[in-house]
């Protein structure tokens, strides 16, 4: 198994420095490959996965490394975890696992407009909560939504 994390590129913010988090805690505390997968959010959906970008200076700490090919995170033994913001990109990584993280239920809301509900009630394996109110969106929106809450932490450099 493998692990890809998505995150826009060229973007330093706490929803892409959560996804340098997980990667850095995945690949440190565990056997699993975790690399991380940059999204060029202007691109059409079929062109902004896997793009090869350098990644951000705040970043660098977490030690990562990128995927620059979309082909290698289609297999049904990658796990492919999204954030809400880039789940209309969830059609383009084929047989992947597919896991959702929600980390702002309304930022998901504003980027989607719900219209991707049924095919993630469809598609989507596992689901990660970053609140008690994407617990609850969730629950109610989806049927039977498998998941856990996860919480993130603060880096060292923002205390």
């Amino acid at each position: 198994m493998k692990v890809y994390i998505l995150a826009p590129a060229n973007r330093a913010s706490g929803g892409p420095e959560l996804a340098h988090q997980l990667c850095f805690a995945i690949k440190r505390l565990t056997d699993i490959r975790a690399e991380m997968c940059y999204v060029d959010v202007r691109a059409p959906f079929d062109k902004a996965l896997a793009v090869d970008a350098v990644v951000p200076a705040p970043y660098k700490i977490y030690e990562t490394t990128h995927v620059s090919d979309v082909d290698v995170m289609c297999s049904e033994d990658s796990v492919v975890v999204f954030p809400e913001g880039l789940t209309l990109s969830m059609s383009y990584v084929g047989n992947a696992q597919k896991v959702l993280w929600r980390m702002s239920v309304d930022n998901y809301i504003k980027s989607t407009e719900e219209t991707n509900l049924s095919y993630i009630n469809d598609n989507v394996f596992f689901h990660l909560y970053q609140s008690y109110y994407s617990i609850d969106y969730v629950n109610k929106k989806l049927d039977a939504p498998r998941g856990m809450y996860l919480s993130d932490y603060i880096n060292d450099a923002h205390g």
